[in-house]
């Protein structure tokens, strides 16, 4: 009776093991993650609190990463190379944090001004989960998601183009009555535009790889709506990435064509590519014609010579003065960085710095900023993950027979480009960045053999 009952445990515990490491559970938890924050973020603020709630669900979906994560690397034998940066990365993190030159920096600034070590945690957490999606139809249904949370941020944001917001916008360059820039559910444009580049990125990919008409002119219908929130979140970032996304296809589409001249499926997308034009075209269009944004876009296009009038250091909204000071601390802590979201202390230890003069809480360039802060080793083991995970996509894209998952690998290299290139003049901010984590696990999801653990491998720990 004793060994019977030991062995219908342990049996309960191989079922629990296999549901929580399972494909199934990561898409879900995945899923929810894209889900949760943008529709808790909604809710709370027709209630009139802004970010609090989905900084608190951030937090949960870190706990259960961790705990989902951990219990993945621990039964399953088998790594692959991305469980290693998987390590590293919190490694670095919270070296990061131990060897800060600020250590109570983190209880300095409220919610909105950095990134707790919770934040990123979510963020390593969500793209462990999306490497394990190695079926196609869970990957598809993370593409229906980002339809879905486009569509939200979307609906936000062209209401707030005509003046026409939920709560007032907490940041005061957005308060200006006659400049109705979008920031959707983000409360900021730059963080908005960024997240409207992965999204330029999606629905020009859909598009270009459509298999019907129908999804042709729903797909060109959301590419001219996420082009007009591009260009009417007034962030030039978003521009320069969105540029990116077009170069990105242009130069893709011809050398699959060269690669493979007998094949007319790529002289097709080349023709859908050429074609989306239109599509953008009409949502530059939009933007110029809404009377509310028309003088506040145009005033940014010229805005690069009124910076270079006042001053080398104003230009890209003084991003160059910023970049000076983290540079000037990289060489004072060049092994662990100044320390974890710590870049006040560049300008307050900088003895070229004017009291009460501007500071900031983030670099305005994510690779700058984890060389600042989590130091030169942080960066180059940042900077190889991200090379593996491009090199890989790009061989993938070019050597697969699947074509359906070519154009999947395709679709999520485009946004992944558009991102990291934003990310030069770009902040990283909770609410948005684990998008960003997502799409490069689903670049490289891990094949299902790569998967599975050796069999009764917990029945034999027990």
């Amino acid at each position: 009776m004793r060994e019977s009952l030991k062995s219908d445990i342990n049996d309960l515990r191989v079922r629990m093991s296999d549901a929580v490491t399972s494909e199934k559970c990561m898409a879900i938890y995945v899923i929810s993650f894209m889900i949760t924050i943008p529709v808790v973020e909604l809710i709370s603020q027709f209630n009139g609190v802004i970010f609090g709630v989905s900084e608190y669900m951030i937090t949960v979906f870190s706990v259960i990463g961790l705990f989902l994560c951990s219990l993945n690397l621990y039964l399953n034998n088998k790594r692959h190379w991305s469980d290693f940066f998987f390590i590293t990365l919190h490694i670095f993190m919270f070296l990061s944090l131990i060897f800060s030159s600020n250590m109570g920096s983190l209880q300095e600034v409220t919610f909105i001004d950095i990134e707790f070590p919770h934040d990123v945690i979510a963020y390593y957490c969500a793209m462990f989960a999306a490497f394990r999606l190695s079926s196609f139809k869970y990957r598809k249904n993370v593409v229906f998601t980002f339809i879905g949370v486009s569509i939200l941020q979307f609906t936000v944001g062209i209401f707030q183009s005509f003046g026409i917001r939920i709560i007032p916008p907490q940041w005061e360059l957005f308060k200006d009555e006659i400049t109705h820039a979008m920031y959707g559910i983000t409360q900021n444009s730059n963080y908005y535009g960024g997240l409207t580049v992965l999204l330029f990125g999606l629905f020009t990919s859909l598009f270009i790889f459509a298999e019907n008409k129908s999804q042709k002119v729903i797909s060109g219908i959301l590419l001219v709506i996420s082009t007009y929130c591009t260009v009417n979140s007034m962030a030039r970032l978003a521009w320069i990435g969105d540029l990116f996304v077009f170069v990105f296809f242009a130069v893709s589409a011809t050398v699959m064509i060269r690669m493979d001249r007998s094949n007319d499926r790529y002289r097709v997308y080349l023709k859908r590519f050429l074609f989306s034009f239109v599509f953008i075209l009409t949502g530059v269009l939009l933007s110029i014609a809404n009377p509310y944004e028309r003088t506040a876009i145009l005033d940014k296009l010229f805005k690069f010579s009124d910076e270079a009038n006042k001053g080398v250091g104003e230009l890209g909204s003084s991003r160059l003065y910023i970049w000076r000071f983290c540079l000037e601390s990289i060489p004072k802590h060049w092994v662990t960085g100044i320390g974890f979201s710590n870049i006040l202390q560049c300008f307050f230890e900088n003895p070229n710095y004017i009291p009460r003069a501007y500071t900031t809480t983030h670099a305005h360039n994510v690779y700058l900023h984890i060389l600042t802060t989590q130091g030169v080793f942080s960066f180059i083991n940042y900077m190889t993950f991200l090379i593996i995970s491009v090199v890989k996509a790009v061989k993938k894209i070019i050597n697969t027979d699947d074509n359906k998952e070519r154009i999947l690998t395709w679709t999520f290299l485009a946004m992944f480009t558009g991102y990291a290139v934003a990310s030069f003049f770009n902040c990283r901010i909770s609410y948005i960045e684990f998008y960003f984590y997502i799409v490069i696990g689903l670049m490289n999801p891990i094949s299902v053999e790569a998967r599975k653990r050796p069999n009764g491998a917990l029945r034999k720990a027990g």
